[in-house]
């Protein structure tokens, strides 16, 4: 902001003009409310006035016209001009910078006069001193405000053009200075950038592939450069982005002198007013990763073609591998029957006549019949898991886990565990392949948490990403999570026979059902914390 000063600007008067000035002012206090109301009226639909106008609410405007007469008083009455000169100042700064026409204030100013002089007129027909005196101050206070408006218009607007200047200087130094970049850009960019009108024709273009001279492709048509095959898919592209104004894509093999090379390329149109009069494309040579990706989909089919041959293979072999297991252990049935059969029957004609030594080892052999009884119907459960169709019906896990809970815990006192079930859902699949593979889940944890006073054991579920997921939670003994991958195969186990019972299969045939029907089985233990089973089936 410019300052005024007494030096700069005339807003001191002499003593003899005063009175005139508090004329002016006597007439103001009692009439400037209904002329400045007037101007209002008539400058609300100005062009250039009625916006500014609009822009205010009348509170504001009003605000406004109390400010200006009230720093008009005090500066004929109390001497205070330099608040009032710098109100007109900033008055002349913001026409300036609203890029009003100084012309258009002296319309305003003219209007204003035209509005009072009928009050003036009337209020002293009978004084014409007292009019005379009151004109003298109204003209003394516009001239006033005219050159201190006039001189801060004039300055401001030197700045605004100072600074337009500047701006102009700036802008085409950035301008400048992008182009530079550009061109750099252009000159070295990777990929090649070319320009094609519409005939196809080659304009120019910032560098070429190894294979050509610049000269051979400015002037040449680019579908010349293209392979049979991708001739036609350059020829749309080009013809898209004529007819629609809009950016395309495309992907190519390009012959140059014999050689192929494979480019991904963009094209943009280029507007002179409305019209596409030329496209922009820029191309970017793929060569060594399309001819790496073609080695590698001409691997991916050879080893393809292994894994069926190898998975063919394995299947055979499994299913030879279950056939003979199927086999040996229904064979086996008959004799370990005989067996068992036998030494009870020794061991009832014998009682009496032998010793704990001699009744010990018959104890054993009945003991031994009976875990290989076990081990052998669990190898036949674990080999029909493989072989035997799924009868696939909708059923309540709530209710499966329930039965298999309680046939499990008939020999069992009651008392001494914590089963608790949150709701489960129905499921889709085979029954009695879901019975087995809980029986083994609620079985081993049964078994490994009956060293505890209160065994705890947990069933849950919950959806994750369109699975449904059980868990099944004990309050055993637990096992280091190294081992966690170990327990799933069959004949693993990770505790001694005499700790607890088990065949090492279990946890093998509950696998190989959740396997077959689409789900996964996952473990997470702590030693002498516990175990949980998980496993997950579509739904």
């Amino acid at each position: 902001m410019q300052s005024i000063t007494a030096n700069k600007m005339p807003y001191r008067f002499n003593p003899d003009e005063f009175p005139s000035l508090e004329a002016y002012n006597g007439f103001m206090d009692k009439n400037h409310v209904i002329i400045n109301n007037k101007l209002r009226n008539y400058l609300v639909d100005d062009p250039t006035f009625g916006p500014l106008i609009k822009a205010q609410t009348p509170e504001e405007q009003k605000a406004q016209q109390a400010h200006s007469r009230k720093l008009e008083r005090e500066a004929i009455l109390e001497n205070k001009w330099q608040a009032h000169a710098d109100h007109l100042l900033n008055q002349g700064i913001t026409y300036a910078r609203l890029g009003l026409k100084f012309a258009d204030w002296f319309r305003v100013v003219k209007q204003y006069r035209d509005l009072a002089l009928p009050y003036m007129m009337d209020e002293y027909k009978h004084d014409l001193d007292a009019l005379s005196k009151v004109l003298d101050g109204m003209n003394k206070m516009v001239d006033l405000g005219l050159s201190i408006i006039a001189e801060s218009y004039i300055l401001e607007k030197n700045t605004i053009i100072k600074e337009e200047q500047k701006e102009k200087e700036f802008v085409q130094k950035a301008l400048e200075k992008s182009e530079s970049r550009f061109q750099a850009l252009f000159e070295n960019s990777p990929d090649h950038i070319f320009m094609v009108n519409r005939e196809g024709i080659i304009e120019f273009i910032n560098h070429v592939a190894p294979e050509l001279k610049k000269e051979e492709v400015v002037g040449a048509n680019l579908l010349d450069f293209q392979s049979k095959e991708s001739r036609a898919k350059v020829e749309n592209a080009l013809n898209y982005t004529f007819e629609t104004g809009k950016a395309t894509t495309y992907d190519t093999e390009a012959v140059l002198n014999g050689v192929s090379r494979y480019y991904a390329s963009s094209v943009a149109p280029i507007f002179v007013g409305s019209e596409v009069v030329s496209v922009a494309v820029i191309s970017r040579d793929n060569t060594e990763r399309v001819t790496a990706e073609m080695e590698v989909r001409k691997l991916n089919r050879e080893l393809e073609q292994r894994v069926e041959e190898r998975t063919a293979t394995l299947m055979t072999i499994n299913q030879e591998l279950e056939s003979f297991t199927y086999t040996v252990s229904h064979d086996l049935r008959a004799p370990i029957r005989a067996i068992d059969g036998f030494t009870k029957i020794l061991v009832k004609k014998l009682e009496g006549r032998i010793d704990e030594k001699e009744k010990h080892y018959l104890d054993c052999v009945l003991d031994g019949s009976k875990k290989m009884g076990m081990l052998i119907d669990d190898l036949l459960s674990f080999s029909r898991m493989g072989r035997i169709e799924k009868r696939v019906t909708t059923f309540s896990m709530q209710d499966l886990f329930q039965q298999v809970f309680e046939d499990l815990t008939v020999s069992h006192d009651k008392n001494t565990i914590d089963f608790t079930m949150e709701p489960l859902p129905e499921i889709r699949g085979d029954r009695e392949m879901f019975r087995l593979a809980i029986g083994n889940l609620l079985g081993n944890a049964i078994k490994y948490s009956s060293t505890r006073d209160i065994s705890t054991i947990k069933v849950g579920s919950n959806d994750e990403n369109g699975q449904t997921v059980f868990s099944v939670s004990d309050n055993g003994v637990g096992f280091e999570m190294e081992y966690q991958n170990k327990i799933f195969e069959i004949f693993q186990r990770l505790h001694d026979e005499d700790e607890f019972e088990g065949s090492g299969v279990g946890l093998a045939i509950v696998k190989k059902v959740i396997t077959r029907h689409g789900g996964k089985l996952w473990v997470s233990s702590e030693l002498d914390k516990g175990t949980t089973f998980y496993f997950s089936i579509p739904k």
